[in-house]
């Protein structure tokens, strides 16, 4: 930087604090505040080791605000159920880092969610590891029609856009940022191209990266629903590309791999969140009734719960409801069937055998 010009925010007070970690967009600060400058002669320069300062700015906190985290994975799971997508889940099984190649004071930058201020795995990204794998690595597949025809052309004049949809990964929580360096042995050779030579000095280049074990979601979508079908071709090597290939920078020594995970090891809000909404979708098709027993533990795994209200209320709305009555014995028949199938077929406890007797009485009827 020449000229003698005063590089922007290159003062103490322009660090950021701990306690904004949680509500700042980290990304922005990220690229826009770098203040490791000082003067030297009438340049301004970066400090010895204030590359690495920078990113240890950021080590070993979790960053981001969960409340905008669950708002945004809230629509985002709605949107992707609405368009009969897949959620997918994964965590990183080593470090990763995505967007090295940016311009930063630093030199290496990193790829940030314009809105959350977070890293993520941009859809084009995801779309070309798994086109990579389906093309050079799955021994099980050499259909290239139907690559292409899930994927789409690879070049631009070509008009196939491809049968599936991609969208961005998202962390499902906030995230852990953590500084790494990797050493340049032979700078020269590099740079100016002469013969490399162990006279030169080694040169570390700090650079950001994702610490392991954060929890991503990914969606899917079928660009018409007659596609559906094949999303677990997609799955399967969305699966297997994470796993094998990675992605992101330097995944040829062992960065961006990924392993897919449960929905049962989510935080407690997205799973709740989930369970809630395929709950919603769930019951968009059933009848009043059906939902009104649903609300009374009809699908519960305990069946004790729904027993309690079979015997107190819906035995004696069967017998009273003319209208209701065939609906009601027939729910009650497949919850029988499904949670106590011994005691439908030959009950032995004579409390459930005058119930048995008393649902079989009305389907008859």
């Amino acid at each position: 930087m020449g000229n003698g010009l005063l590089p922007l925010y290159s003062y103490k007070e322009h660090d950021i604090s701990d306690k904004y970690l949680s509500v700042t967009n980290i990304g922005l600060w990220y690229n826009k505040f770098f203040n490791q400058w000082e003067k030297s002669g009438e340049e301004w320069k970066v400090k010895e080791n204030g590359k690495l300062a920078w990113l240890k700015s950021v080590q070993g906190v979790e960053i981001g605000s969960e409340e905008q985290l669950q708002e945004n994975i809230e629509r985002y799971i709605k949107l992707i159920r609405t368009l009969d997508g897949e959620l997918l889940y994964f965590k990183n099984t080593s470090s990763f880092v995505v967007g090295i190649g940016n311009a930063h004071p630093i030199e290496n930058g990193f790829t940030w969610h314009y809105n959350l201020g977070l890293p993520y795995l941009p859809s084009s990204s995801i779309k070309g590891m798994v086109r990579a794998w389906a093309k050079n690595w799955d021994t099980s597949n050499d259909n290239k029609e139907l690559i292409y025809g899930l994927l789409g052309a690879e070049k631009s004049q070509d008009p196939k856009t491809g049968d599936i949809i991609f969208f961005d990964a998202l962390p499902v929580k906030p995230v852990k940022l953590e500084a790494d360096i990797m050493t340049v042995h032979y700078n020269d050779y590099y740079s100016q191209g002469s013969a490399p030579g162990d006279w030169e000095n080694p040169i570390p280049i700090p650079f950001l990266t994702v610490s392991p074990h954060q929890q991503f979601i990914l969606g899917i979508v079928p660009r018409n629903k007659k596609n559906k079908d094949s999303l677990s071709v997609i799955t399967k090597w969305l699966s297997d590309a994470f796993n094998v290939l990675g992605i992101g920078a330097k995944t040829a020594v062992g960065y961006g791999l990924f392993e897919k995970i449960s929905p049962d090891s989510l935080p407690h809000e997205v799973g709740s969140y989930i369970e809630k909404l395929n709950q919603e979708i769930y019951r968009k098709d059933m009848t009043p009734l059906q939902i009104e027993m649903e609300e009374d533990g009809y699908s519960d795994s305990n069946h004790q719960i729904f027993m309690g209200t079979l015997n107190n209320k819906w035995l004696n709305r069967m017998e009273t409801n003319e209208e209701e009555a065939q609906e009601i014995a027939q729910l009650l028949a497949d919850w029988y069937l499904k949670r106590l199938p011994e005691q439908w077929e030959k009950p032995i406890n004579p409390k459930n055998k005058d119930k048995v007797r008393r649902i079989k009485k009305a389907l008859l009827n």
